[in-house]
């Protein structure tokens, strides 16, 4: 069993000091291990609990195993070995959520080595770049995504492995690996991680969303993800919860849900594509209790009346991340579901971890509830660097044990987001109020001006989306010579919507005469989005804008 050297001490809930808040709970930073390698957590989870049911496959109706489980990584984890495969070798995984995703996911931590997971959709551009940059060992891919991975390998001169993680390929595949792989239930028993003994030895790359450019690679040491996952199994009650998310392992988040998933003892149901018919009816044949999901798919449920047409009576908790969730939603679900916790998912790649507490319940518009234990928020002036106080308005910044090293091989980049006293700046915009509750506005670069007018367009946005004709929203400068910049939204509407133009103008009037859409609003069929993390490409629209303007 993994302990530390220096035991947890339980803490009160937060405080506020010299305008920052510090939550409280396990002190991570006092966390000291003999061996920092996480595969320790997994393995000791997988091992404990043999009979577990840890995966259900709901394509086939398959359950497998934890002893299955740790019966296949650890078979990859020895393939690996024989290929010297180790620590500070990148394993690159580029799948959607699949039946096997976990076999090399596993294996990769118990060797040591890195773990880095890309959008199984990679293009080609954006394969050669990540190839040169990270130069990995191992690639675990789908078919489909084979002529691209050789390519951009090829062009770098590597000689890395791509191995095949389709269950019925004709090629060379990860099942062709695991059944030549003869070994003993002793031979499993007596397998051991590969121990890390420095906390500062890079343990996952994971890579932004890329809304803004290229993802940047972001770079997590070993000690920063037992720190975080140590307290994850700490708190938990292993209670063997049934769990349903979409987010694939290129996500964050879908990194979180797939590690603490095996680390505190749940069952993940596997259902590969949403479909809202096909979701509603997975979570009542299996009886799922936690479900995960972006808030555009939350707003399809609720657009198609899911939690009226179906009962669903096992759910208890769902998380919503991604993007704002606004008050509307949040009051139709709480009246639809009224015994169900909704949570409201705030969190960083950069910081590591989520940032606000799941178990906190937001009390005004825009809050995301309060800070999650073990970390630090500020807000600072984004021109003056000065620190403020409660009801400010200034950047988020937040201070964690298992916040990234930086930006892999990219020091500028690093240095423009993490200070010289560890905090991480966000990007967003928002404050705090006398009590610590967090309200969270827009990101930082997307504020613009009307006149002496800061406007923010997730204000507008809400506005709009909370209309019954509007599914999504986005709102974008367009730059002005007289007031800097009138407000444009570009608008998707409900199928066979009536709303106008007009309509939506009003709306925006409403919230004053500096939020009217003096730019006008544009209906589209779809709001443009970046393949890989589906957020909203802002650039995209913003030229858009421009060239409206211009007609």
């Amino acid at each position: 069993m993994v302990e530390p050297k220096s035991e947890p001490k339980p803490g009160a809930s937060y405080s506020i000091e010299d305008k920052v808040i510090k939550a409280s709970g396990n002190d991570q930073h006092s966390y000291e291990f003999d061996d920092y390698n996480v595969g320790r957590l997994i393995l000791d989870s997988l091992s404990g609990e043999p009979d577990h049911v840890g995966l259900i496959d709901a394509a086939e109706d398959a359950r497998t195993s934890f002893a299955e489980m740790r019966r296949d990584s650890v078979k990859c984890a020895l393939w690996m070995r024989k290929m010297a495969v180790g620590p500070g070798d990148v394993v690159t995984i580029c799948t959607n959520n699949q039946v096997d995703d976990y076999v090399p996911v596993l294996a990769t931590f118990y060797v040591g080595a890195i773990f880095n997971p890309w959008y199984y959709g990679i293009e080609l551009h954006e394969a050669r770049r990540l190839v040169q940059l990270l130069r990995p060992r191992l690639i675990f891919a789908y078919e489909s995504n084979l002529a691209i991975l050789l390519q951009a390998a090829n062009s770098e001169h590597l000689k890395t492995k791509i191995i095949l993680i389709d269950r019925h390929s004709n090629l060379h595949s990860l099942r062709d690996i695991l059944a030549d792989q003869s070994i003993t239930e002793l031979e499993i028993d007596e397998f051991r991680c590969v121990p890390i003994s420095d906390p500062k030895a890079t343990s996952m790359i994971l890579l932004s969303s890329g809304s803004l450019g290229p993802p940047k690679c972001i770079e997590h040491t070993a000690g920063s993800a037992m720190r975080y996952y140590y307290e994850s199994w700490l708190n938990s009650a292993r209670s063997h919860n049934i769990c349903l998310w979409y987010a694939s392992l290129y996500w964050y988040s879908g990194t979180i849900n797939f590690l603490e998933w095996i680390i505190n003892g749940k069952t993940r149901l596997l259902h590969e594509n949403y479909d809202y018919e096909e979701t509603c009816k997975v979570i009542e044949k299996y009886k799922v209790e936690i479900l995960v999901l972006p808030v555009t798919l939350m707003k399809d449920l609720l657009r198609h009346d899911a939690f009226k047409l179906y009962k669903m009576p096992s759910l208890k908790c769902i998380s919503v991340g991604g993007s704002y969730l606004s008050q509307d939603l949040l009051d139709q679900l709480k009246k639809l579901l009224p015994n169900v916790h909704v949570d409201n998912f705030y969190g960083l790649t950069e910081v590591g971890s989520r940032c606000n507490d799941p178990g906190s319940r937001p009390t005004k518009l825009g809050s995301i509830g309060f800070l999650k234990s073990n970390m630090q928020m500020k807000v600072i002036d984004p021109k003056t660097g000065e620190t403020l106080g409660p009801n400010r308005i200034g950047e988020l910044c937040f201070k964690s044990a298992t916040a990234m090293t930086g930006y892999y091989k990219d020091p500028e980049a690093t240095s423009r987001v993490i200070d010289e006293q560890g905090w991480v700046h966000s990007g967003d915009l928002g404050y705090y109020d006398d009590k610590g509750e967090i309200v969270y506005m827009d990101r930082l670069t997307e504020v613009m001006r009307f006149r002496d007018n800061e406007i923010s367009p997730i204000e507008i946005e809400r506005a709009l989306v909370a209309h019954p004709d509007v599914l999504e929203a986005c709102v974008v400068p367009v730059p002005h010579s007289i007031d800097n910049h009138h407000p444009m939204a570009f608008v998707k509407k409900v199928p066979g919507a009536k709303v106008t133009e007009e309509d939506l103008v009003q709306v925006s009037s409403e919230l004053g005469d500096s939020k009217k859409l003096r730019a006008g609003v544009r209906f589209v069929d779809e709001i443009p989005k970046v393949k890989a993390s589906g957020k909203v490409r802002r650039k995209s629209l913003k030229e858009m804008a421009k060239a409206y303007a211009l007609l």
